[in-house]
């Protein structure tokens, strides 16, 4: 499976059905739809903190810069790593297919991304209804989104 691109530019959101749970130092992201979790070592809970509390990567990497005695370039791709391996396993959880990006081809920005993997899920389970609000939700944060179009199209 390909890897998703990020940019740092992106803002990483924790979406809607995915419950963080803190333990100690630790934390544990429980994907609500698919009962499946996930765990982070105390390293990998500070890391997903910031990047959810920045308005950027790019925010998340200055201030992380700072707190941690690390090579810029090496936490640089840890971050695009960390972000990368979370964002397939939302993907696989929800069952969606991994998509490849085109050269070229402009980025969906997170939000977008993860709106429209909210659709999906809802449009699998047959509500139209919510299917059809989170598709709209990525083309407010991406109007350039063929495949939430395609979904727009789908559930109306």
């Amino acid at each position: 499976m390909r890897a998703m691109s990020i940019s740092f530019s992106d803002r990483v959101a924790v979406p809607d059905g995915v419950l963080i749970s803190n333990l100690q130092e630790e934390s544990v992201i429980l994907n609500l739809e698919s009962e499946r979790y996930f765990g982070l070592d105390s390293i990998g809970t500070r890391i997903l903190t910031v990047l959810t509390t920045s308005e950027s990567i790019e925010a998340a990497y200055e201030k992380l810069l700072q707190e941690y005695d690390v090579d810029g370039q090496e936490l640089r791709e840890d971050l695009i790593a960390l972000v990368q391996d979370l964002a397939a396993k939302v993907v696989s959880a929800a069952g969606l297919p991994a998509r490849t990006v085109t050269a070229g081809a402009p980025l969906a920005p997170t939000e977008a991304v993860t709106q429209y993997s909210l659709g999906l899920l809802y449009e699998s389970e047959g509500d139209k209804a919510k299917a059809g609000e989170h598709y709209q939700r990525a083309l407010t944060a991406f109007p350039n989104y063929p495949e939430a179009r395609e979904g727009m199209q789908r559930v109306r």
